[in-house]
């Protein structure tokens, strides 16, 4: 085909101003071919550009999904955090009652042990520390009882029956 374009160039060269009409010719068809790959290329760089589009749409789809996911766990935890909040504070009001009462009845028993100590001094003299013993020791209270027995005589020493 090129080398009949070609014959045809020269013949029309020899026998007159033809090859200029010939020569326009082959121009506007290689133009045109060049307008049909570039229609061509345009077109293939238009599918790419919308499948990116629909890949970006469904990335930015599938991140939205997982953002709500992730708000919803986000909320969840929020919940949960706030219940044992209410529960801590409830533990904590109980710790503070249970508290309170443990120094209510150190309180009291202080109060209850000096009250027996005083009535311990009075009636000292009528009571003895040893089971059976007419003698009348005089009876202390010890904070560490190292025996089954509540009291002693005098000091240190046990008495002895």
């Amino acid at each position: 085909m090129e080398w009949m374009e070609f014959i045809l160039s020269v013949a029309t060269l020899v026998f007159g101003t033809g090859w200029l009409f010939t020569y326009r010719a082959h121009k506007r068809q290689e133009n045109a071919k060049a307008d049909q790959e570039e229609a061509t290329a345009k077109q293939g760089a238009a599918d790419a550009f919308k499948s990116m589009q629909d890949a970006y749409q469904q990335m930015h789809e599938d991140v939205l999904n997982r953002l709500k996911e992730v708000c919803d766990e986000r909320d969840h935890y929020k919940d949960e955090r706030d219940e044992e909040r209410r529960a801590n504070k409830e533990l904590q009001g109980q710790v503070k009652e249970l508290d309170e009462r443990m120094t209510n009845l150190d309180l009291q028993y202080k109060r209850d042990i000096s009250r027996l100590g005083r009535r311990i001094d009075v009636l000292s003299p009528f009571l003895c520390g040893v089971a059976g013993c007419m003698h009348r020791k005089k009876v202390s209270l010890m904070e560490n009882i190292d025996d089954n027995s509540f009291a002693t005589s005098g000091g240190n020493e046990k008495s002895e029956q």
